[in-house]
């Protein structure tokens, strides 16, 4: 049952994480790959706080074998020039769905929610004595501690580094790009102050914190999902406010926020 649950996260990071830039290169070499495989399951278990050091290495050998033998990573090369690796970022979703539907676990965290992978998550800590490598409390995180002796173990923190996907980036990216436009073409905000101009660049920073593609989730909070709030709040009998509010409420449940 721990291995589903385990599957399950390094199987997502490789969807929705910022799996994609270990192949900036373009093409990486043997070296690389192993690299890669190596690092899958830390930076998996990182946006968690949990250091599963070494571990789990046979599953994150057994995805990228899967994903070499699905043509998700293809390979090039022979014994003269050696072996070089190459991701197709669109052949990924189908692959990584083909795992997930051999997974019992993708259903029931679907069914029950985020819930049930955290109480996973601390049992996991608990059986594989990874409690010394939690990261200390984080201030006012969304969800309760989990005590564990004298180690707390947040799941997730607010201010977690956070990776996403390229379809949800595009998307919010469009909806704030369309945001920017409509703040820009009102008169202002507050009559003889700034405001417009300051809410404009609030958005644009949470914009490009989504363009990044990986960020620290309490700087897409204090930027954009703040500011959207306001909006929505403000203009909450508006096109304007509409909008706000449908895009901060997708982002809190993307990202998991609870207030």
């Amino acid at each position: 049952m721990k291995e589903q649950y385990v599957r399950y996260i390094l199987e997502t990071y490789v969807l929705e994480g910022n799996f994609d830039s270990n192949f900036a290169k373009t093409w990486v070499d043997q070296h690389d790959l192993e690299q890669i495989t190596e690092n899958l399951a830390r930076l998996a278990f990182q946006a968690y706080g949990i250091d599963p050091s070494n571990r789990y290495s046979d599953l994150s050998t057994e995805i990228i074998s899967h994903l070499i033998a699905d043509s998700v990573i293809v390979r090039e090369g022979d014994d003269y020039s050696g072996y070089w690796y190459k991701l197709r970022p669109e052949r990924k979703a189908s692959s990584i769905d083909i795992l997930h539907k051999k997974n019992p676990v993708v259903e029931r965290i679907n069914k029950i929610g985020e819930e049930a992978l955290r109480r996973a998550l601390v049992k996991i800590v608990d059986e594989d004595n990874l409690w010394s490598d939690v990261e200390g409390e984080i201030e006012s995180p969304p969800f309760d501690l989990l005590e564990h002796g004298d180690t707390k173990l947040t799941i997730p923190a607010s201010d977690r580094v956070v990776s996403i996907g390229h379809n949800y980036a595009t998307e919010f990216d469009r909806q704030t790009s369309l945001l920017i436009e409509q703040v820009a073409s009102l008169n202002g905000i507050d009559e003889g102050s700034n405001l417009r101009e300051v809410v404009i660049g609030q958005l644009k920073a949470g914009r490009e914190l989504i363009r990044a593609g990986s960020f620290k989730l309490y700087l897409l909070q204090i930027t954009l999902i703040d500011t959207l709030l306001m909006l929505a709040k403000r203009y909450e009998k508006e096109a304007i406010g509409g909008l706000a509010g449908a895009l901060a409420s997708a982002l809190i449940k993307h990202f998991g926020i609870e207030g």
